[in-house]
């Protein structure tokens, strides 16, 4: 009985290394940065750094599956405590998909910053904005 589960197990297995997935461009190319962004924006986005681990997005595992891939273009504000607040999507690719809007929300919410120069400690910069890409590698 033991080595027909094993026998099982192996088939399974097998199977599912043999799966390819074939990755689905998004309906909208990969946007420029530039399209988005004032120079101003940029100027005081580059005072700041990201500070501890803040990690990477995470694919969404369902979208990941079905080779689906996107992007979505993310505002928001740096508070004075280096937290974030004001998340708002401004565009997105494929468009209104809750898997990639809401896993760069929850990532965009956990970053924490710290200013580049302490003069600007208790500074809030409101309207940084990010493209997060969601590509597979090919």
């Amino acid at each position: 009985m033991k080595w027909m589960w094993i026998a099982i197990a192996s088939a399974f297995l097998a199977s599912c290394a043999a799966v390819t997935i074939t990755p689905i461009p998004p309906p909208n190319a990969f946007p420029d940065i530039e399209n988005y962004q004032s120079v101003s924006s940029l100027q005081e986005q580059e005072k700041w750094k990201r500070s501890g681990s803040s990690g990477a997005v995470v694919y969404p595992k369902q979208l990941l599956a079905k080779g689906v891939q996107g992007w979505v273009v993310i505002s928001y504000s740096i508070e004075p405590d280096g937290s974030t607040s004001n998340i708002k999507i401004i565009d997105s690719s494929p468009s209104g998909d809750d898997g990639f809007e809401a896993t760069s929300i929850n990532h965009i919410s956990s970053l924490r910053f710290e200013p580049v120069d302490q003069k600007l400690t208790g500074q809030r910069v409101s309207g940084v904005v990010e493209i997060l890409q969601f590509r597979m590698q090919q």
